[in-house]
């Protein structure tokens, strides 16, 4: 019977279905999944004798191409494939492969290499590219988005510019970025102090030198100063003194501290004693008797009143003034005042300056007289006395004389005196001394003194 290929029965009865093989012919053979066409134009049955003709895949004729000649040159032989032995696609004729290990680590190699280019290709794609989504921002800045560094995709807003206003030295500036604008601006000057030059106040600046300061002396409570910028040199300054007075001794203005003593009043100067005067204060008095000089009467001088006031009759206030009113009561009762009567005599004096009360005194009217002391260092010219009243009387045994003066001076000024004198006393000793001391009654007018209306009545 003739050979067909597994798969391909042979089809008797068909028209153009070669002939069977006589006795000794092999059949023809066709590779698997190619069957032989039989009664295809222009190709010759196999005669007696002929060995079968193989045809590649791709090589064979196709059905209804007349005149196609088979693939074998002339002097080719026909190629066999023994039972059992496929003949690789593409190849005619190929013998099998002798090493089958060898090709699979061929191809395992290849494999690989291809993958490791593959896993190359990614990285590099995904490192250099932004195929896989995987972006690299750049921060934005004041005059661009976010903007990628491989692909120059943006995403968001400029920040815009953060402005520094313009100096001095600088027109105006982004803090963030640098970029300027405009022009910069002038200096706005602080004039030159003490220790600094003229000093630009916006940008620190200077021109110039420092002024330099100007001290004024300290004094004894308070250190040196500079009368521009009022720093201390910590050095203090002299006392302010003023020279010493009959009240103080040598005594700074500033501080009050007192240096010395103060000036021997006359009366002390002299050894002279005096009384105050105050209401109810009495000392005994010897003076010679009026019709006969050869004899004295003693007698007792009261004072019965004392006040201050702000003015008397004819004379108005007058500021830094007062006026000491007081009035005295010489009483004489002995033998001799009854006998022969009594001369009672008053002169005023000053305490602390007499040859100034004297130099300085002069009569204003019978009953006035004005004069300067020297109070706290200072003349005061206004002073005046006045005999404002003068009497007296004889009751029973008893001669009673009222003497009333005021007297202006400066206010708390103790140094007014009054003094009854002995008429008896040599002419050549009316002066201050100690005679008459002996002879002469000093009052004084303390600073222990009432305001009109707190006087002490008789």
């Amino acid at each position: 019977p003739p050979y067909a290929p597994t798969g391909q029965p042979g089809q008797p009865g068909q028209p153009g279905q070669q002939p069977p093989m006589g006795s000794g012919q092999l059949p023809p053979y066709a590779p698997t999944g190619q069957p032989g066409q039989p009664g295809q134009p222009g190709q010759p049955p196999m005669g007696s004798g002929q060995p079968p003709q193989y045809v590649s895949p791709t090589q064979q004729s196709q059905p209804g191409q007349p005149g196609q000649q088979p693939l074998m040159g002339s002097g080719q032989p026909p190629q066999y494939a023994p039972p059992g032995q496929i003949p690789q696609p593409g190849y005619v004729g190929a013998p099998p492969p002798k090493n089958k290990k060898k090709r699979n680590l061929i191809i395992i190699l290849i494999i690989v290499a291809v993958l490791v280019l593959a896993v190359a290709a990614a990285g590099a794609l995904y490192f250099f590219t932004c195929v896989f989504g995987n972006h690299t921002f750049a921060a934005a800045d004041c005059n661009y988005p976010e903007e990628c560094t491989r692909c120059g995709e943006t995403q968001g807003y400029a920040l815009g510019h953060k402005w520094k206003d313009a100096s001095c030295q600088h027109p105006r500036t982004c803090s963030v970025c640098g970029e300027t604008r405009g022009k910069t601006i002038d200096h706005q000057w602080l004039e030159a102090t003490c220790e600094l030059p003229k000093t630009c106040e916006l940008c620190g600046a200077t021109e110039g030198e420092p002024s330099g300061h100007t001290w004024a002396d300290g004094d004894c409570l308070n250190t040196g100063y500079c009368i521009i910028c009022n720093e201390q040199n910590q050095e203090y300054g002299d006392h302010n003194w003023i020279e010493a007075n009959y009240q103080s001794g040598k005594t700074c203005t500033l501080c009050g501290e007192i240096d010395g003593e103060p000036l021997m009043p006359s009366f002390v100067f002299y050894n002279l004693y005096e009384t105050p005067v105050y209401i109810d204060n009495s000392v005994s008095i010897a003076t010679i008797c009026h019709d006969n000089n050869d004899y004295q009467t003693i007698g007792t001088i009261y004072i019965t009143d004392n006040y201050t006031t702000d003015e008397v009759i004819g004379y108005e206030p007058l500021e830094g003034y007062e006026w000491i009113v007081t009035e005295f009561l010489c009483e004489f009762s002995d033998e001799n005042v009854n006998a022969y009567g009594v001369e009672v005599n008053w002169n005023f004096y000053d305490y602390y300056d007499h040859e100034l009360f004297k130099d300085s005194g002069s009569d204003i009217n019978i009953t006035d007289f004005s004069y300067s002391v020297n109070y706290l260092g200072g003349l005061w010219h206004d002073c005046i006395i006045k005999e404002t009243d003068i009497s007296d009387e004889w009751i029973d045994n008893y001669y009673f004389l009222t003497l009333e003066t005021a007297i202006r001076v400066p206010a708390g000024y103790d140094g007014a005196m009054i003094g009854f004198v002995n008429k008896g006393m040599p002419i050549e000793d009316d002066i201050l001394n100690e005679i008459i001391s002996y002879d002469t009654v000093f009052f004084r007018h303390t600073a222990d003194r009432y305001p009109q209306g707190q006087q002490y009545n008789r």
